[in-house]
């Protein structure tokens, strides 16, 4: 029987073939695809398409028409394919998390151009920056714009005293 030749991890496989063929209906192809041992005590993958010829008088096929065809580099390159895109799909995973990680130390980055470390609040450059995006906005849109400054006395002290997050 061709079972005894097919390759273990196959066997169930083979065993479901042979139950799909007792079951067809004439004329229907049964195809699967097996590794079985060859003369030479090799591996190859074949494609087996099974029509049932003749069946007994209880119905039970007794004679089939086989084809069998090697497709063992099919398989190779199948299986290889398989394997690139396994590889693909780990390197991508990989991108996404460092893409992950780049855009958070650019938000880190960001911050810490635009931010005084000690206050947490905008430096001298993001201040600029707010101030030319505002300007253009106020002539855009015709708008008009006032700047506020005030310099609170002896805020120093202040500071000195209840620290810089205080003041």
């Amino acid at each position: 029987s061709l079972c005894d030749l097919v390759h273990p991890e196959e066997m169930e496989k083979c065993k479901e073939n042979l139950r799909s063929i007792r079951k067809a209906a004439d004329d229907e192809v049964i195809e699967t695809t097996c590794r079985i041992r060859t003369a030479s005590n090799e591996w190859r993958w074949i494609q087996i398409r099974s029509v049932v010829f003749r069946r007994n008088e209880p119905g039970e096929p007794v004679e089939l028409i086989r084809t069998i065809h090697d497709v063992s580099v099919q398989m190779r390159s199948e299986t290889e394919l398989h394997e690139k895109v396994r590889q693909l799909r780990v390197v991508q995973m990989e991108l996404r998390e460092r893409q992950d990680q780049l855009q958070d130390l650019n938000q880190r980055l960001a911050a810490l151009a635009t931010t005084d470390g000690l206050t947490g609040l905008y430096n001298y450059r993001a201040f600029h920056e707010k101030l030319a995006e505002e300007t253009r906005r106020a002539r855009r849109y015709d708008y008009p714009l006032s700047i506020v400054f005030s310099d609170v006395d002896d805020f120093k002290a202040y500071n000195d005293r209840f620290g810089h997050p205080a003041g």
